[in-house]
């Protein structure tokens, strides 16, 4: 699985969720940031480890007009955001891993040629923490063929 073409903001804003913080910032730095992670053409693993790791954020972040958002600076701030990528992980650790899966699919592959239908299923407990990716992938394909 890949995470082909170029993210939209609101894509990230479903994958990586607000939490619900009275204080902008809160709301759209982590989605920014995932945005940010998502031009690097991670594979989910690649992902997932990135999330979970501070120094790599940085390092990925750091000489970007996202540094401000995460700036050990302002540690309040810095915390928030990081927590919020890495709870917003926990449901990329679902996918399988790259050598697991039998194909690659992307949105952008099926927007292209859109051949075939796509049904998504999933089962008791993942249904509810892969809820947001499922939606994520269902508006990215259509959003990369308008």
């Amino acid at each position: 699985m890949s995470f082909g073409g170029r993210p939209s903001e609101g894509s990230c804003c479903l994958a990586v969720p607000a939490r619900g913080s009275h204080k902008p910032v809160f709301r759209g730095a982590p989605q920014k940031i995932f945005a940010h992670l998502l031009t690097f053409l991670p594979t989910p693993d690649q992902l997932v480890q990135w999330m979970s790791d501070p120094a790599e954020i940085d390092r990925r972040v750091k000489g970007t007009e996202y540094w401000a958002l995460i700036d050990p600076k302002a540690p309040q701030q810095r915390s928030g955001v990081l927590g919020s990528l890495n709870m917003s992980a926990d449901s990329f650790r679902l996918l399988p891993k790259q050598e697991e899966a039998a194909s690659v699919w992307t949105a952008t592959q099926w927007a292209e040629n859109r051949r075939g239908w796509i049904f998504i299923t999933s089962r008791q407990p993942c249904a509810m923490r892969f809820a947001p990716h499922q939606f994520v992938d269902r508006h990215t394909g259509f959003a990369f063929a308008e």
